[in-house]
């Protein structure tokens, strides 16, 4: 008797952070251990062939449960609430074992939302510095975390349901894990384990997602997520590229790889070394030529290029249009790299709507012309420019090279003052351009 309300005073003590010195970790660890109805003390109060749960530690775990909710908002706002997270699950689930939420106060679903919620939370702010993103043995603590989160749900869902509401459950949670580790780890193997386990997940979801839209809530899940800003971030890296295809993939098929999305691949493409541009163009052309001619997909890739090398392929269509010929915006247009991924997205717009392909190849003209007159471009990457062109040409229909040599020869229709348009082609531009002389000489 003396024993047991030792122990009920020091779990008490333990659940209040006021009254103890000691890190939330160790006191989480503490508590758990207390609780656990397997340790010997527990059982040795339980008759050789009895089994359940002491009664004693049914009473001290009903204590202990108001507590539990407090307990997580603390975790949600403890700069390392993500390292003391998985002692705090594997308290929850031995109060829970041990009965402490069948009265409520809290219920086991608000305790599961709660933990759910803390989870995200505390991945959310994991920093590249803290030991989860520095050791893959500590990443793989936290990612094993998730098996005791799983056990906190209500037990009332029905065993059809179970799977695919603990996926819907956890999602979060386990993005919040994966974005941090892909983003922010300065370790490799930790992001190889990331992208891994972000695969595993995309293809968890095809095998259930047969009912209820579980791939549409994957995709927008992993798109709020910013999956795609951490996989092609500042730590991007070609191995790591080379295994998020079906995540890619996949958001493209539910329709959530939109145009921002395809602007940060480029805008990785144009950034980031050649080895991971190659890669990610590749990766580009996985995605979007699967698609319909037609596709919008098609021209909000070409949207992103344009933007991305600072060169409007709208509008106009006059190659030595006004482009700055030096600074950040013209550098793209100088990377080897970047001539040959635009080498390697040129089928995609070969193959796509004679607008769309019209535009590429004029987007390519205006970068020759950039780097043509910006005097340091890399010489490779110029002529790789201009096969880019001559290749996507040849591949095209006549009706492309007609519209692209159109559009090549208006600046010197301009400079000549002939019609460049057709309200020129009506008289207007030539007329004003050539007949103003009052002394009767033909124009040269």
């Amino acid at each position: 008797k003396q024993l047991l309300d030792a122990i009920s005073d020091r779990a008490a003590q333990l659940a209040d952070p006021a009254a103890s010195a000691y890190p939330l970790s160790a006191r989480l660890r503490a508590l758990a251990a207390l609780v656990d109805g397997g340790a010997p003390l527990w059982r040795s109060l339980l008759a050789a062939d009895a089994e359940g749960t002491p009664p004693e530690l049914e009473d001290l775990a009903v204590r202990l449960a108001p507590s539990a909710l407090p307990m997580l908002a603390t975790l949600r706002a403890s700069a390392d609430g993500a390292e003391a997270l998985p002692d705090a699950l594997r308290l929850l689930v031995c109060l829970s074992a041990a009965g402490a939420f069948r009265a409520g106060a809290p219920t086991q679903g608000e305790l599961a939302e709660a933990a759910c919620a803390a989870a995200a939370d505390a991945f959310g702010r994991l920093e590249g510095a803290s030991a989860p993103l520095r050791s893959e043995e500590a990443y793989g603590v936290l990612s094993a975390a998730f098996s005791s989160l799983a056990l906190l749900l209500p037990p009332s869902i029905a065993p059809a349901d179970l799977e695919e509401t603990t996926f819907r459950e956890l999602l979060p949670a386990r993005l919040a894990l994966l974005v941090a580790a892909l983003g922010r780890s300065p370790v490799l193997m930790v992001r190889l384990r990331a992208i891994k386990e972000a695969v595993a997940v995309v293809e968890q979801a095809r095998t259930l997602g047969m009912r209820g839209g579980l791939l549409a809530h994957t995709a927008r899940q992993l798109a709020e997520a910013g999956f795609a800003l951490a996989l092609l971030g500042p730590l991007a890296h070609e191995e790591v590229l080379a295994r998020a295809a079906p995540v890619l993939l996949l958001l493209r098929e539910q329709r959530a790889l939109g145009a921002s999305v395809l602007r940060t691949l480029w805008h990785a493409c144009a950034r980031l070394p050649p080895t991971v541009s190659m890669r990610l163009a590749s990766i580009l052309c996985d995605v979007v030529a699967p698609t319909r001619a037609d596709d919008a997909l098609r021209e909000a890739l070409i949207d992103a290029v344009a933007a991305e090398c600072s060169v409007r392929s709208g509008g106009t269509d006059e190659p030595d249009a006004a482009l700055a010929a030096d600074g950040e915006s013209a550098a793209p247009a100088r990377s080897l790299g970047v001539a040959s991924a635009l080498a390697a997205l040129a089928p995609i717009f070969t193959s796509a709507t004679p607008p769309a392909a019209a535009r590429f190849a004029l987007l390519l003209l205006r970068l020759i012309a950039v780097s043509d007159r910006g005097g340091s471009g890399a010489p490779e990457a110029l002529a790789e420019l201009r096969r880019c062109l001559v290749a996507h040409l040849r591949r095209g229909p006549p009706a492309l090279r007609t519209s692209a040599l159109a559009a090549f020869c208006r600046p010197l229709q301009r400079a000549c003052g002939l019609p460049t348009t057709a309200a020129d082609a009506e008289g207007g531009g030539y007329r004003s351009a050539h007949t103003s002389r009052t002394d009767g000489a033909t124009p040269q």
